[in-house]
């Protein structure tokens, strides 16, 4: 039940039963489903979204405990060349 649809409508009024005849177009869509879709994406947007920040933060603090590694690397080989 998804799609374009012509809707007709006829009737007669009067004494000598005159004609009225409408016609229109409608869409029908199944709301809910297309509601529950887009939930699911946002959701999963989301999800993504966080695990990326989440890997940058990681990511982050990795290469600050390997710059303050390598500093003391540096310092522990200096102070070796002095003995």
């Amino acid at each position: 039940m998804l799609g374009r649809y012509k809707i007709i409508l006829s009737g007669a009024y009067g004494e000598q039963g005159k004609g009225l005849k409408r016609e229109t177009y409608v869409w029908v869509l199944p709301w809910k489903i297309i509601l529950i879709i887009l939930l699911a994406i946002i959701i999963g947007i989301l999800i993504t979204r966080s695990f990326f920040q989440r890997n940058k933060m990681k990511q982050d603090m990795l290469e600050e405990k390997l710059s303050h590694e390598e500093q003391e690397i540096e310092a522990l080989k200096a102070e070796l060349r002095k003995k």
